[in-house]
């Protein structure tokens, strides 16, 4: 099975954009990747938070 994906836009400060993309390109990683990997972070915390 094929994984589909979504395309969705994102509106984020200029700030925190500068901050995403100086991470993403120390880690050598796409700023989707960082997003993306950011997301399931969190995803995963309140997943947890929720099983208290």
């Amino acid at each position: 099975m094929k994984d589909t994906k979504i395309q969705t836009g994102l509106r984020i400060p200029e700030e925190q954009y500068g901050r995403i993309k100086e991470k993403a390109d120390r880690m050598g990683v796409s700023i989707n990747q960082l997003v993306l990997m950011l997301v399931d972070i969190g995803l995963n915390y309140l997943d947890m938070e929720q099983e208290k």
